[in-house]
This record gives C-alpha cells, sequence and structure tokens, in this order.
C-alpha cells in the first residue's frame, strides 16, 4: 500500500516520533525537496533511519570541526570534496548543510 504525503505530512511524521528538533524547519523543507526530486514516488519515509543517517550542521566550519573530533584528524573539506564522499544538502541557501553520515 502506497499513501503520498505533502511537506506538511513529512514534517508531521517527525513530531509524531517525537524527532520533531532533529533538524530544523528549512532543514526537513531541504530534506522532503531532495527526496521528491530524487526518488520520486518510491521512497518509503522513515523517520528514524532519516534521523541516523542524516546531519544538519549550521557552517562548513562545524561539519569539518566534527569530522576533526570524530576520527577523521585534519580533515578541511570544501563542498566539492564532501560531494565527492557522500550527499550534501544545502539549506538556507547554503547557510547549514545536512550531510549523509559517511
Amino acid at each position: 500500500m502506497v499513501q503520498t504525503i505533502n511537506q506538511s505530512q513529512f514534517i508531521d511524521a517527525f513530531k509524531t516520533m517525537g524527532r520533531e528538533t532533529q533538524f530544523s524547519y528549512n532543514a526537513l523543507c531541504a530534506l522532503f525537496d531532495y527526496f521528491e526530486e530524487h526518488e520520486g514516488d518510491a521512497y518509503q519515509l522513515d523517520v528514524i533511519e532519516l534521523c541516523c543517517s542524516f546531519t544538519e550542521f549550521t557552517s562548513l566550519e562545524e561539519l569539518n570541526n566534527f569530522y576533526n573530533n570524530n576520527g577523521h584528524p585534519d580533515n578541511n573539506f570544501n563542498l566539492e570534496e564532501l560531494e565527492y564522499f557522500t550527499t550534501v544538502i544545502p539549506v538556507e541557501k547554503g547557510h547549514s548543510y545536512l550531510v549523509y553520515n559517511f
């Protein structure tokens, strides 16, 4: 059985699962748009899986600090390099990013 949802229902699914603070509102909108564009009608929504798979960073500096402190010393990624390794979804015109954890 397939159910098509809109952006509001997508965001509500995070609230229902108690994950409404996992990502900013703008990041949830960007994530919805990403899946709508890249997955089409075939994506099965799993809120917990998305929360485990993506991290929101408010800047490239924050992202680099995270990876430098978690086993990747001396890595200073620019966006092009990061996109080589993983999926990066820009949020708020490049002021923050959703990154598929790698």
